[in-house]
């Protein structure tokens, strides 16, 4: 009643099959019983006024062991290549594309300091071609660093005034002091 042989069935003798009969409570007990056991699935279920049947496929203690993936003719290992190589593109195209957007990036950065560097060097161009308005003896050297202002000069050069009340509350004046020029503060200024 609960076993018989894989011959009957048609099966491989690796596996066997399971049938339950009986009441409700019989079968239930079996069917529990079954699942504790390892079965995969229900194969049929036949029901009739008396006898409710139902057949289990269950694996076998002596189950042949399944090959590894890439010893199968099934194309799984082409399929992994494949894949692998897929990816291996998509990394690329990525990386690419970063490098490609650096190198613009960087060509961006360096277009805009030269034209930065061109137009300082236009005002400066400029600004050393203004005709002096009057020249000044330095009675104060305030210590300024910035980028605007005149360095390299000490008390007592004479330096050439060439535009007065520049620079923030106009309280500075740009002056020319040989090759160079830039803002110097008008209050340590004496005019010659």
């Amino acid at each position: 009643k609960r076993h018989q042989e894989s011959k009957s069935h048609g099966t491989t003798p690796t596996t066997s099959m399971f049938m339950i009969s009986g009441p409700r409570a019989a079968s239930a007990t079996l069917l529990r019983q079954a699942r504790t056991h390892g079965c995969v699935r229900v194969l049929s279920k036949v029901t009739s006024n008396e006898v409710q049947r139902r057949s289990f496929f269950f694996r076998s203690n002596t189950t042949v062991k399944e090959e590894p993936f890439w010893r199968r003719n099934d194309g799984t290992v082409e399929i992994m290549i494949g894949t692998g190589l897929l990816g291996l593109l998509l990394v690329d195209q990525v990386l690419q594309f970063q490098q490609e957007n650096q190198r613009e990036n960087f060509l961006l950065e360096l277009n805009h300091e030269h034209h930065v560097l061109q137009r300082q060097e236009q005002a400066e161009t400029t600004n050393g071609n203004l005709p002096a308005l009057f020249e000044c003896i330095i009675r104060q050297d305030p210590q300024l660093d910035g980028t605007k202002t005149l360095n390299g000069v000490g008390i007592g050069d004479v330096v050439q005034v060439l535009e007065e009340a520049v620079g923030p509350g106009g309280q500075y004046s740009t002056c020319r002091f040989k090759d160079r020029t830039g803002w110097f503060p008008t209050a340590c200024l004496e005019k010659v």
